[in-house]
């Protein structure tokens, strides 16, 4: 968004400050009320209309100043990181309350759990959402007539690209960087925590350059959450998908598993795997047995 002038912005400046206002009343009711949610909702409802009332003449101040900038009258809002929010939250953003965003005079880019995708609400929510867009995970090996092949050049390279374009690449050994890349399995969220994990154990011995125990450690660490996530019932799935069953379905356990990371989709076909680090859990546990 454009930058705009202090002069210009004291009546949006305003706006906001009653925004502001209005929201930290909200926000004092949700934690300081003992009352039931049916009760705190019928105090919160009439001022989500003031509150969208108020929004809507922020917009309007910024537009009229884009209008004197020379710049596109309507401005973009992008909401990031509502990708990350459990899949019952995302339900009441998207679905229960996606009426409201019409109300807003703005282009909106938002972001959403891909969960949410294989829900039975989705067809519902594209009604306020149109036209939504999957961003899947990059492909690091090859599934083909029932066996992996071999390591996905193509896709190991576009990561090393990304990683590159955040950081000088001499940081890392090659094996290090290698094994980072193929172990996160193309999830970049992964890979960029592991990153800054390992960077900071590399650190911690004075060292200049990310080397392979800063990234097992990294890794080990990654590994004992994402397979915190998910209890046994979920382990009979996981053998499916490791197997060859990697069709993206809208069963409660594909989806409860894309959310949380253990398997993950991507691109093409629309098919789905596990996350590498579960896969190598399963076997190392005799959860499942090697193909």
């Amino acid at each position: 968004m454009p930058e705009l002038d202090s002069g210009d912005g004291a009546e949006t400046e305003f706006g906001i400050k009653k925004v502001i206002k209005l929201l930290a009343g909200v926000k004092a009711i949700l934690k300081n009320s003992a009352e039931s949610k049916k009760e705190i909702r019928t105090q919160i409802e009439p001022r989500s209309s003031e509150l969208l009332h108020q929004i809507n003449g922020v917009i309007q101040d910024i537009s009229n100043q884009m209008q004197k900038k020379g710049y596109p009258e309507i401005p973009l809002v992008i909401l990031d990181g509502l990708d990350k929010i459990p899949l019952g939250q995302a339900r009441k953003i998207f679905k229960e309350n996606g009426s409201r965003f019409q109300g807003l005079q703005i282009h909106l880019l938002v972001t959403f759990p891909i969960s949410l995708s294989y829900t039975p609400e989705y067809a519902d929510i594209q009604v306020w959402f149109p036209n939504p867009e999957k961003l899947p995970m990059i492909k690091v090996r090859n599934w083909q007539r029932g066996m992996y092949q071999r390591e996905y050049e193509e896709g190991m390279d576009t990561i090393k690209n990304i990683i590159g374009k955040r950081a000088d690449l001499s940081l890392f050994t090659d094996e290090a960087l290698t094994k980072l890349i193929h172990y996160t399995g193309g999830n970049i969220r992964d890979l960029f925590r592991c990153i800054c994990d390992a960077a900071l154990r590399a650190r911690l011995r004075k060292s200049r350059v990310l080397e392979l125990e800063d990234a097992d450690q990294a890794l080990n660490t990654l590994e004992s959450d994402i397979n915190g996530r998910y209890g046994d019932e979920l382990i009979g799935k996981m053998e499916e998908i490791y197997r060859g069953n990697k069709h993206v379905s809208l069963s409660e356990e594909i989806t409860t598993l894309l959310q949380i990371g253990a398997v993950l989709e991507y691109n093409g076909t629309r098919w789905c795997d596990l996350h590498p680090l579960v896969e190598k859990w399963l076997i190392e546990n005799k959860n499942i047995t090697p193909i």
